[in-house]
């Protein structure tokens, strides 16, 4: 597999001509990309492009004086005076920084010079989950799938027991190196679903990987982000990777909104009946409707991994 940061949350390296929605007007492919020797940070000696990850770009660069290579991902700077973008990019990076746990891809740095905004991460050899499911047009076996399952559940009860909700758990922003093992990118400020504006709403479906929790549909006032959405989300994660397809897949407002409030969790067996029946309780479990009704923190979510 091929060298790329395991930070780039939903990375390409082909230009960002294939734009995912991010709830602004431009697309990556229209947003400002500045080359490699036009990045000038104190601190840092920029060595190339890498690729694109959303509303900014990576580049592999050498952090001084320590002289260890980082991936540097640096806001747009078309998105620079735009204050909620930019306070949701360095939020990323500040709660990242609080949590060290081989599961987690590391932030080092985070900051802002000049109106440059930026923030330094681990430089990770991999591909995201999305990647090599794009790439091999195909579904994880269950054992494996189970494997990622309990990486991810140990990164998130790492990120919990710092106060903190991960809030992106999906295909884009979990790396797999070398050896098979999954690690979970940077956290997400905790956000409210806008489900009075459909074109959000589908952008933030797809950034979710085809599943957002129902109680975020409640609308800003009410739908608080915690522990057992971050739960859902991986329930819903283990979904796509043992059968190929979101949990609710529909492009259209009104039915993804139908489906996910009013209907039980999917059966992955209904799509892959060699799949067992103790994999399918953990994934309903973990996206039930209530959350109530799920597992009450990633720890008992890995323990009935564990026991599969």
């Amino acid at each position: 597999m091929a060298a790329r940061s395991g930070f780039f949350g939903r990375d390409r390296t082909d230009g960002g001509n294939s734009p995912r929605g991010n709830g602004n007007d431009k697309s990556r492919g229209q947003l400002a990309r500045l080359p490699a020797e036009r990045v000038r940070l104190d601190g840092y000696h920029v060595l190339q492009l890498l690729g694109h990850a959303d509303e900014a770009t990576v580049y592999r660069a050498v952090r001084l004086p320590q002289g260890m290579e980082v991936a540097l991902k640096v806001l747009s700077p078309d998105l620079a005076g735009d204050e909620a973008i930019v306070k949701r990019f360095l939020y990323r990076g500040q709660a990242t920084k609080r949590v060290n746990h081989p599961q987690v891809v590391r932030c080092f740095d985070v900051g802002s010079q000049q109106g440059t905004h930026f923030l330094a991460v681990e430089l990770t050899p991999g591909e995201s989950l999305e990647q090599i499911l794009n790439e091999h047009q195909g579904v994880f076996p269950e054992k494996r799938a189970i494997a990622i399952g309990l990486d991810l559940a140990q990164a998130l009860e790492a990120i919990h027991l710092e106060g903190l909700v991960h809030g992106d758990v999906s295909l884009g922003n979990v790396v797999v190196d070398a050896d098979g093992v999954a690690r979970l990118g940077e956290l997400a400020p905790p956000t409210r679903l806008p489900n009075d504006d459909p074109i959000a709403v589908i952008a933030a479906y797809r950034r979710a990987g085809g599943a957002i929790a129902p109680e975020l549909w409640h609308g800003p006032a009410t739908a608080v982000p915690d522990m057992r959405s971050d739960v859902f989300a991986l329930g819903a994660l283990l979904y796509r990777l043992a059968t190929g397809t979101a949990p609710f897949p529909t492009a259209r407002f009104d039915d993804l909104r139908r489906l996910t409030l009013d209907t039980p969790p999917p059966d992955p067996r209904v799509l892959v009946p060699e799949l067992s029946p103790g994999f399918s309780a953990v994934v309903r479990k973990a996206m039930a409707r209530q959350p109530a009704d799920r597992y009450a923190t990633p720890s008992t979510l890995r323990e009935d991994l564990e026991r599969l």
